[in-house]
């Protein structure tokens, strides 16, 4: 097995975190050595239940079966040790340990995060799709979880503006979906990517959706914010931006929606307006973010 092989293996034993499995691996030195570290070793370093975690892990990882899924999927593997990792992800409390990607990598230029409701207003909407239309005709990149609604609209915006998108999947990329979706997803990694911190076969959850907002965040420069409750997940993202010191920009909502809370409280709280994407980018910069 190749290191590769070692660190998805790694990333699979239920309970070691990203940041505790790195620690192991800079203490030992590569994935293959904590793998197959003898269980004091492992205890030494680790403690009695992580070390328990990965030897039970040995006996069931199948290292041949996950490495032909990954083909099948046309889906490829990096991790946190290689060059190919983005620098800004890298900079998070818990970066994961891998990435896994469809499409193609490594933009340049600045990356922005455009989210909000699964049900926005069509004013919500259409401001979605022409921020994202704009932010692709500067050169940024558009980022966003795929999800109905904002996430949707950004995405289609950037696509038809011939620029790049980017979208975040909170499960792993081989995952049935319906027939619309996965055309649409084969346009985004035509034109970008679709990337998720989940191997292959594994399903979507409600868990799984907290954590890719702080991935979202944590792949861009800044966060745009358009339509969204303050009890909703649309501030998620946000919150994981600001903790991540990352530009945090919200569309004023219309007066007196629902859906304008969030972005409402946003600005109240000091971000910055987002009214074009030429602007979004000029705040980000002014912050002192510069393209990747």
């Amino acid at each position: 097995m190749e290191e590769l092989g070692f660190w998805m293996a790694l990333s699979s034993v239920p309970g070691l975190g990203p940041r505790q499995a790195k620690a192991l691996v800079d203490a030992m030195g590569s994935a293959r050595a904590v793998w197959e570290a003898p269980e004091r070793i492992l205890e030494a370093a680790a403690g009695a239940r992580a070390a328990r975690a990965i030897i039970r892990a040995r006996d069931s990882w199948n290292a041949a079966g996950e490495a032909r899924r990954l083909e099948q999927a046309g889906v490829r593997a990096v991790t946190l040790v290689d060059r190919e990792y983005p620098w800004l992800l890298r900079q998070i409390y818990d970066p994961p340990l891998l990435l896994y990607i469809k499409g193609n990598w490594l933009f340049p230029g600045l990356h922005v995060a455009m989210v909000g409701s699964p049900n926005p207003t069509p004013a919500g909407k259409a401001t979605a799709f022409r921020l994202g239309w704009e932010l692709a005709r500067t050169g940024a990149v558009v980022v966003t979880g795929l999800g109905w609604g904002i996430d949707h609209a950004a995405h289609r915006g950037a696509l038809a503006a011939g620029g790049l998108t980017m979208a975040v999947l909170a499960s792993g990329l081989d995952v049935p979906r319906q027939h619309g979706q996965r055309l649409f997803m084969s346009q985004i990694a035509r034109r970008g990517a679709l990337v998720s911190e989940y191997p292959c076969g594994i399903p979507p959850a409600s868990w799984r959706r907290t954590a890719c907002s702080r991935l979202i965040s944590g792949l861009c420069h800044g966060t745009v914010l358009v339509d969204g409750t303050i009890r909703g997940p649309e501030l998620l993202t946000a919150d994981f931006a600001l903790e991540q010191g990352r530009e945090v920009l919200a569309v004023p909502g219309e007066p007196g929606s629902p859906l304008g809370e969030a972005p409402r409280a946003l600005l109240a709280a000091g971000a910055t307006p987002a009214r074009s994407g030429e602007q979004v980018v000029e705040s980000i910069q002014a912050a002192g973010w510069r393209a990747i």
